[in-house]
This record gives structure tokens, sequence and C-alpha cells, in this order.
């Protein structure tokens, strides 16, 4: 798992994205554990995103619009060529997102919600409420 949280300021407010990549999420059977009851890594999930949103209600003059996502991909990395486990995707999609292509670019102003959505899911990711509800 890999957390990332950027802010950007756009037409609409202060905008606040708390990313969670786990590539997890594209395996099915163990996306279909991760989001039953009682799974400890959805708790740690919740109990994070928790923290995050309680911190930033607390020290924010006004607070932003949150948003969350959650999930991502490797596109054009096959695991079994690669041979490599979650934590070596992880720090493969930090390199990525260092050279700037892991994230979608910040939704410009004219852009609808489902616009910015469809390039959210393009890179693998789900809005972070499907995962936790």
């Amino acid at each position: 798992m890999t957390l990332v949280i950027r802010a950007a300021n756009v037409a609409g407010g202060a905008r606040l994205q708390i990313v969670i990549y786990d590539p997890n999420l594209h395996d099915a059977p163990t996306r279909n554990a991760l989001v039953a009851h009682g799974d400890p890594l959805v708790e740690c999930y919740r109990k994070l995103l928790s923290m995050i949103t309680d911190w930033v209600r607390e020290t924010a003059a006004f607070p932003p619009v949150l948003e969350g996502w959650y999930g991502g991909r490797m596109q054009g990395v096959k695991l079994e060529e690669v041979g490599l486990d979650a934590v070596g995707l992880a720090a493969l999609w930090i390199n990525k997102l260092v050279s700037g292509g892991a994230l979608p670019p910040m939704a410009e102003d004219t852009m609808t919600a489902d616009e910015e959505r469809l390039l959210w899911e393009e890179k693998g990711f789900v809005p972070i409420e499907r995962l936790l509800n």
C-alpha cells in the first residue's frame, strides 16, 4: 500500500485528494477478501482515512473538499513475468508517481465529475467509498 495526499486549488475551491495505491484491487480473490466484513486491512484503511479527515478538519481554516481514490494499476506490467509482489509493485508505482505518470492530472474547471472519474478509472482507481461502504 502507498498513500498519497494531493492538494489543489481549483475554481470550485480547495480540494484534497487522498489516494491509496493497492494493486490487490485488481486481483479478484484478494479483492473479495478485502471487502469482506472484518478484514483488518480494510479496518486499517478506515482508521487511516478517519485520522486524515480529522486532521484536516482540525487544522484547516477553510477545510477543502475531500476526495478519495483506491486501487491503481501498473499498465504494461505482467505479474507472472516480473515476479513482483504487492511491495515490489508499490515500488514501481512510486517510481511512476515521481515521473508524473501514476495519477491523472488535476481536473480542469471545465471537466464534469463523470469525466474526472473516467480519468481515475483509466489509471485503475475506484472511489474510496466503494471500498469502505
